[in-house]
């Protein structure tokens, strides 16, 4: 039904001025019921709706508005609505912070939309701890998910997704992130550290491909005896799954030799000799 959208909205300011709040916002009401899209005088009933103590009603509404704004394409107002909502809920009503839960992550999006990758890593970080306080590792891992998405050369992040998936059982998930990360490390020539995130991995999962990186690293650092014999154990690992590897031989002759065996050493150079002229 067609209204008369001034007079409507004439006749709610009369009432807001004499703080009959409740009535304002069922004239209010009229205004979005005739145009549902109206974001504008959607966060006006909120704003009322808070002025009468009715947290929950107004935070409900502000949600409408806000993503009113959001798919519209008014970005930084939907910021400053979402931002109103966690500031409303923290403040006054912080029993609905689980069902609002979804608002964080959607406000580190619209930061991102709008070039402010260190507002949504920095929510997003926030929120992850209050997960991990509150025992919710699921959601913490989503948040930790999103930061590395955001952060991509971050090995970090990678890792702290990797470790929260290892809390939360999901193998496959955890040995995807810290290989990421490792392969981030080696990249930046951190070796130690990546050695590090590789034993991890392989306590996770002990994978020949994995290990081969992780022997390839422990002979390129080269601390003997040590390194020689760390290079061994994941050796062990690749020739159980492939004995003819000539490469893994290869790397099994230099982890010997790093360790003074010289005669292990020339017994598999033989077998490589061996290998290559059977091919």
């Amino acid at each position: 039904m067609a209204i008369n959208r001034e007079k409507v909205l004439e006749a709610a300011q009369k009432y807001i001025e004499k703080r009959k709040y409740d009535k304002a916002v069922v004239e209010l009401r009229r205004v979005v019921d005739a145009d549902p899209s109206d974001a504008r005088t959607l966060h006006k009933i909120g704003e009322l709706q808070a002025k009468q103590n009715l947290i929950a009603e107004a935070v409900d509404t502000f949600e409408r508005a806000a993503k009113l704004y959001a798919d519209g394409g008014f970005a930084q107002k939907a910021v400053a609505v979402y931002k109103q909502i966690r500031e409303m809920i923290a403040r006054q009503m912080p029993q609905l912070e689980i069902r609002y839960g979804h608002i964080a992550p959607r406000l580190a999006e619209l930061y991102r939309e709008l070039g402010l990758g260190n507002e949504a890593l920095a929510l997003l970080e926030e929120v992850a701890n209050g997960h991990l306080r509150q025992g919710r590792e699921l959601e913490a891992v989503e948040c930790f998910k999103q930061i590395a998405s955001i952060d991509t050369q971050n090995p970090l992040a990678h890792l702290r997704v990797a470790e929260a998936l290892s809390r939360a059982r999901d193998i496959d998930g955890a040995v995807a992130e810290f290989e990421a990360a490792a392969t981030l490390l080696i990249e930046a020539d951190r070796r130690d550290d990546a050695l590090q995130v590789l034993e991890r991995l392989l306590q996770h999962r002990p994978d020949p491909r994995h290990a081969r990186v992780c022997a390839e690293l422990y002979l390129a650092r080269s601390r003997p005896p040590h390194d020689g014999m760390y290079a061994l154990t994941k050796l062990q690992l690749c020739f159980q799954a492939n004995p003819r590897d000539v490469a893994v031989l290869s790397l099994l002759v230099r982890a010997f030799h790093m360790i003074g065996q010289i005669d292990k050493a020339t017994e598999i150079q033989r077998e490589i000799a061996r290998l290559t002229q059977a091919r």
